[in-house]
């Protein structure tokens, strides 16, 4: 069980904050969108890494989460991109998922290169 603890932490705070993102779109769609990108995971998966695998694995990780913010942002501006242009819902969704996909083949291709 104690090895579970971590990923129960990491899914409690994931979905608390899911979960209060959608209800609070019912009162204010702009600033829930602005907390739709708070980091939540990212810092509680950063305090889990740091007390599991110690300073350096937290440091590997945090560069990582660059690389996710920017892809998250990519995401978000293809999306309303494709909303703005009276794209289906769907399609532009599908469009930012693809960004982020290809944002994320990129960056491992250069890492590896």
């Amino acid at each position: 069980m104690k090895a579970l603890m971590p990923y129960l932490i990491r899914f409690f705070v994931g979905g608390m904050t899911v979960a209060g993102v959608s209800l609070l779109a019912n009162v204010s769609p702009r600033i829930s969108g602005l907390l739709a990108a708070f980091p939540a995971v990212f810092l509680t998966a950063l305090v889990l890494i740091r007390f599991s695998a110690g300073h350096g694995q937290t440091v590997h990780f945090a560069r990582g989460g660059i690389h996710g913010a920017i892809g998250t942002m990519l995401t978000a501006v293809v999306t309303l991109a494709g909303l703005l242009a009276n794209l289906p819902w769907y399609a532009a969704i599908a469009g930012g998922l693809i960004a982020y996909a290809s944002y994320g083949l990129f960056i491992v291709a250069k890492s590896r290169a």
